[in-house]
Parts: C-alpha cells; sequence; structure tokens
C-alpha cells in the first residue's frame, strides 16, 4: 500500500517536473530564436 501511494507521488512529481522542463525550454527556444535575428 505504501509503494502504492509513493508510486503516485513519484508521478505527480515526474509530471509537474516535465511540464516545468517544457516550458524552460520553450523559453530557451525563443531566447535563442531572440539573439540570433
Amino acid at each position: 500500500m505504501a509503494a502504492t501511494a509513493y508510486l503516485m507521488v513519484f508521478m505527480i512529481n515526474l509530471s509537474q517536473v516535465i511540464l516545468f522542463m517544457g516550458r524552460c525550454s520553450v523559453d530557451v527556444m525563443s531566447i535563442t530564436v531572440f539573439c540570433e535575428r
């Protein structure tokens, strides 16, 4: 039971990290495009 709860928390954290990384990569892409102009 504890393993299932830990897995759920891990999956939630993982999804938030993926969202955060996606946002950061989009920011880096826009900054790179802006600097190359």
